[in-house]
C-alpha cells in the first residue's frame, strides 16, 4: 500500500511523452499551446487613428492655423492617403490608417466643418501624435506574444487570430474511456429499477469533471460482472484510447475481476491500494502500449475523490506540457481551527481561504515520492462561504447526495495535527476562473 504522495510519484513516472497536434483555432479553445508565438509584424501595423475626426500637420497649427480646408476623407481599410496641402486637413475614421503628412487627430467634438472648411475650437491643447495609436506601439514585430503552455481561452484566441495563427500547435488531448461495472448498475434512463439495481451515477459524474478541466474527449462504456465478456471488451477498448478508467471492481469481492483482467491483458500493475480515505482500493497500471489504466473505487464519493486527486492531476501533466498550470492544482487554504489526526477528521473544522496555488501539487512536487506515513490521509468534502472554508463527514463513500453543493474536498495528512493558520489543500470540483 502506498501514501498519496507515492502514488503521485508513480503515475508521474508512467506518464507519456508529449503529443502535439495542429488544431484549427476554432477548435483550440482550452487547450493549451505546444511552441512560444511571436508576432509577425508590429502592432499596430501602421499609425493607426484612434478617434474620428480630422488629421492636420502638427506644424500648421504651431504657426497659428486654426482653420484648415478639408481635402478628403479616409476610412478604415482604405489604401494609404497623403495630405496634399501642409495647411489642409483629411476626415479620418477611426481604424484608418494616418495619412501621410499628418502628424494630430483632432476629434470631431473639437471641431466645426462648414462650407468644406474645419475649424478647430480655441484653446484646444493639441500635442504630436495626439488620438493616435502608434505603429508597433503594443508589439514589435518577432517578439513572443504568448508562451508555450498558455492555456488558450478568449483573449489568447483573439491574440491568435490577430497574427494569422489559424491552425496553432498544442498539446493534444488524450482519448478517455470511461468504464462503469457492476451487474446492480442500470441506465439512467430505468424508470423503475428493481430493488437491487442502483442507477449508474459514476460515470456520468467522472466525465462531467473531467470535461470541467478541459476539452478531452471522453466515451462512456458499462461491462457486466463476467470475467469473459470484461477481458473481450476492455482488450478492445486499450487498442482505441490512451487512458482507460474504470468504476468497480477493484477491491477484494469475489466478483471484482478488474485487476485480474487488466493482468491477463498484460496490464502492468504500478500500485493496488493506497493509504487515503474514502478510496483506498484505488489500481493503477500502463498498458502494453503505455496506456494510463486507472481502477477506481465503485463507491461515488471514493470514484469522484480519486478521479479529482490523481486523474485530473495526471491529465493537467499531460495537456499542459508539463507547466501544470494551476487550474489542475488545489487552492491553498488556511486552517482557523486545529485538526486532530487521532480524532478520525470528525467534526467541522473552519479555514480561511488565501489567493495562490497549492505548492505540494507542483511539476516538482508531482514527480517526487514522499516518505512512507503510518496512518491514511483524510478526504474532506468542504464548502467555501465568504472566504472561508469548511470541511466535514459524510454518511460512507457511498453517500454521493451529501457531496451536492460542495466546492470540493480538502486533504488532510496523515498523523500531522494542522495547527491553526497552517495551510491545506483544497481540490476543487471545477477549474478556477
Amino acid at each position: 500500500m502506498v501514501t498519496v504522495k507515492e502514488a503521485l510519484g508513480l503515475i508521474a513516472n508512467c506518464l507519456p511523452a508529449f503529443k502535439v497536434q495542429n488544431i484549427r483555432l476554432e477548435k483550440a479553445h482550452g487547450l493549451y499551446l505546444a511552441e512560444d508565438v511571436t508576432a509577425d509584424r508590429d502592432f499596430p501595423p501602421y499609425h493607426r487613428v484612434a478617434m474620428d475626426g480630422i488629421a492636420i500637420n502638427m506644424a500648421a497649427y504651431k504657426k497659428g492655423l486654426h482653420q484648415f480646408p478639408v481635402e478628403g476623407m479616409v476610412r478604415a481599410g482604405q489604401k494609404p492617403q497623403a495630405l496634399v496641402s501642409s495647411d489642409a486637413c483629411l476626415e479620418v475614421m477611426t481604424g484608418a490608417m494616418l495619412p501621410a503628412g499628418t502628424s494630430i487627430v483632432i476629434p470631431y467634438e473639437q471641431v466645426t466643418i462648414t462650407n468644406g472648411s474645419a475649424t478647430i475650437a480655441e484653446n484646444y491643447d493639441a500635442s504630436e501624435m495626439m488620438n493616435v495609436h502608434q505603429k508597433g506601439s503594443d508589439v514589435k514585430e518577432g517578439s513572443v506574444i504568448l508562451k508555450r503552455g498558455t492555456k488558450i481561452s478568449a483573449p489568447e484566441i483573439g491574440a491568435l487570430a490577430s497574427v494569422g495563427k489559424h491552425a496553432p500547435l498544442v498539446f493534444a488531448p488524450s482519448r478517455i474511456a470511461v468504464i462503469s461495472t457492476g451487474d446492480e448498475l442500470v441506465e439512467i434512463d430505468n424508470a423503475h429499477p428493481e430493488d437491487f439495481q442502483i442507477r449508474k451515477s459514476n460515470p456520468y459524474a467522472i466525465k462531467a469533471l473531467i470535461e470541467s478541466f478541459g476539452p478531452f474527449p471522453v466515451d462512456l462504456f458499462h461491462i457486466n460482472d463476467q470475467q469473459d465478456v470484461m477481458m473481450r471488451e476492455i482488450k478492445t477498448i486499450l487498442e482505441k484510447y490512451e487512458i482507460v478508467l474504470l468504476s468497480g471492481g477493484v477491491s477484494a469481492g469475489k466478483f471484482d475481476f478488474v485487476p485480474t483482467v487488466l493482468r491477463d491483458l498484460k496490464v502492468e500493475e504500478i500500485f493496488h491500494k493506497i493509504k487515503q480515505r474514502p478510496g483506498k482500493p484505488l489500481w493503477f497500471g500502463r498498458g502494453p502500449v503505455g496506456q494510463l489504466v486507472f481502477g477506481l473505487p465503485g463507491n461515488p464519493i471514493s470514484a469522484l475523490f480519486s478521479c479529482r486527486r490523481y486523474v485530473i492531476t495526471a491529465l493537467g501533466w499531460l495537456i499542459s506540457g508539463g507547466q501544470f498550470k494551476g487550474v489542475f492544482e488545489g487552492q491553498k487554504v488556511v486552517a482557523e481551527a486545529t485538526y486532530q489526526p487521532a480524532n478520525g477528521a470528525t467534526g467541522r473544522t473552519v479555514c480561511q481561504s488565501t489567493v495562490g496555488e497549492a505548492s505540494d501539487v507542483s511539476p516538482e512536487g508531482l514527480s517526487r515520492s514522499g516518505k512512507r506515513r503510518e496512518g491514511l490521509s483524510f478526504f474532506r468534502p468542504c464548502l467555501i462561504k465568504q472566504g472561508m472554508a469548511s470541511f466535514y463527514t459524510t454518511n460512507g463513500s457511498g453517500d454521493l447526495l451529501s457531496l451536492c453543493g460542495s466546492d470540493g474536498f480538502i486533504e488532510l495528512p496523515p498523523d500531522h495535527e494542522i495547527k491553526a493558520g497552517e495551510e491545506i489543500v483544497l481540490f476543487s470540483w471545477r477549474a478556477k476562473q
